[in-house]
């Protein structure tokens, strides 16, 4: 095993080194075909070989229709917005990222492919607005608010952020922010109430299950695992959450 660990290392050294910033076009799902990329070690090659997150991209591309809204909290590499542009070419897609690295690396993304339909916003999403501490990961998607953050990123509401705005067609979330995900729901209330949103949720650790579940529910929520196996609030064991408003029988 220690050999062919050895082995997949060099191969990926080797791999980076010689196409490190080259421009690929993805092929898979077919959806995004044509879609170009930029080879990053920082960010890998699940995304541009097409198998990255394929349970959350299943869903979107079921569920989600042209026209439809959709803000994505933790960006990361911009991966979802730019497959929702294209499921969605008319509807609103904002994509939160507060890491620096990764904000510059979507709107590189989203130049090279000329897409009009997704904001960037490079800025952390919490329960109110202001600034927080941000520690950086040991990965690309690891990055997190946290007290003993070594720089301070800003930080702005689901709420804030869509006051005023107009939203086109049914409006879906998706929050990925390493255990921050009750702060987030803290501050989409009002969008909550108003719009009922599908919710898309990564929850790191039992706490965060616990919070956000529990949140949503008193907003009449049902929470499905992406295999849409019913789950227990009371026993949570699956961290890819859908939340649906009101009941469904699918």
């Amino acid at each position: 095993m220690s050999f062919i660990l050895t082995v997949k290392r060099k191969f990926r050294s080797w791999y980076y080194a010689l196409n490190e910033n080259r421009i690929v076009t993805l092929r898979a799902p077919a959806i995004m075909h044509g879609l170009k990329w930029i080879v990053s070690k920082r960010y890998g090659r699940a995304y541009f070989k097409g198998y990255y997150e394929p349970k959350i991209v299943s869903c979107l591309l079921a569920n989600l229709k042209d026209g439809d809204s959709f803000l994505d909290v933790g960006g990361h590499a911009g991966y979802f917005s730019f497959l929702v542009s294209r499921i969605s070419p008319s509807g609103t897609i904002i994509t939160f990222e507060p890491d620096p690295d990764n904000s510059k690396f979507i709107e590189k993304i989203r130049v090279l492919n000329r897409v009009s339909n997704v904001d960037v916003v490079a800025k952390g999403v919490g329960s109110r607005a202001g600034e927080l501490a941000f520690e950086k990961g040991t990965t690309s998607s690891t990055g997190r608010v946290r007290a003993q953050g070594s720089f301070r990123v800003p930080i702005v509401t689901i709420d804030d952020t869509l006051r005023g705005k107009p939203i086109s067609g049914s409006l879906w979330l998706k929050i990925d922010i390493e255990g921050f995900g009750g702060e987030v729901i803290k501050g989409a209330t009002q969008t909550i109430a108003q719009y009922r949103p599908g919710i898309l949720m990564e929850l790191h650790d039992q706490s965060d299950e616990r919070e956000v579940l529990g949140s949503l529910s008193t907003h009449g929520y049902t929470f499905y695992n992406l295999d849409q196996l019913p789950e227990s609030i009371d026993n949570p064991h699956c961290r890819l959450y859908v939340a649906w408003p009101g009941q469904r029988s699918e």
